[in-house]
């Protein structure tokens, strides 16, 4: 009986406990955004960590949003990168996504494809695109044509977020939902 345990502590030390924790996990560096040849470097740095877009993709993205303002995790593949949706399927499979029943898997797939494609908005489009991800998300700035769009797509987000708080942490997804959308991305790139 002893034996057994001491082979399950062994088993426990090896085993890893959340979805990114392997080394290629992503990290948050702290820099020093005081000096403008820093920031520059870090936003040429954070592009190289996602799928880049141009600005015809803008038009395939406007074009996809569902009549809810949520995308589509199927949808990635044709908006952003080919095979891009079942490494999202893969990353919410293994993370327990299906466990907590139909209605809300169908919301976390909903927000998470909505996440990725505003998050590689102002990610790809600074200048044009501003969306805020603090405790709520919100819209600072688009083309005028695109804020009913986006504030739609917004507004869905904080209602899934709502009625499922905390939801990507729970399943070890992230810390927070752009927390969350980073460490995806990481694993499509």
């Amino acid at each position: 009986m002893i034996e057994n345990e001491e082979e399950d502590d062994e088993s426990d030390n090896e085993m890893g406990f959340g979805l990114f924790d392997d080394e290629d996990s992503f990290e948050y560096s702290e820099e020093s955004s005081s000096e403008e040849d820093e920031g520059e470097e870090e936003q040429m740095q954070e592009l190289q960590t996602y799928p880049a877009l141009d600005d015809s993709d803008i038009s395939k993205i406007i074009n996809k949003q569902q009549s809810d303002g949520s995308w589509r995790v199927e949808d990635l593949d044709s908006i952003i990168k080919p095979g891009m949706s079942q490494t999202v399927f893969k990353i919410l499979r293994e993370a327990g996504g299906k466990s907590l029943g139909l209605k809300i898997y169908k919301d976390l797939c909903a927000l998470i494809a909505t996440l990725v494609v505003l998050r590689l908005l102002t990610v790809n489009f600074p200048d044009t695109y501003n969306l805020l991800f603090t405790p709520t998300i919100s819209l600072s700035k688009a083309p005028d044509k695109h804020i009913s769009i986006l504030t739609m797509a917004t507004d869905l987000c904080q209602k899934i977020d709502n009625r499922n708080p905390a939801l990507v942490s729970r399943l070890e997804l992230g810390y927070s939902l752009v927390d969350a959308t980073d460490r995806i991305l990481q694993k499509c790139v």
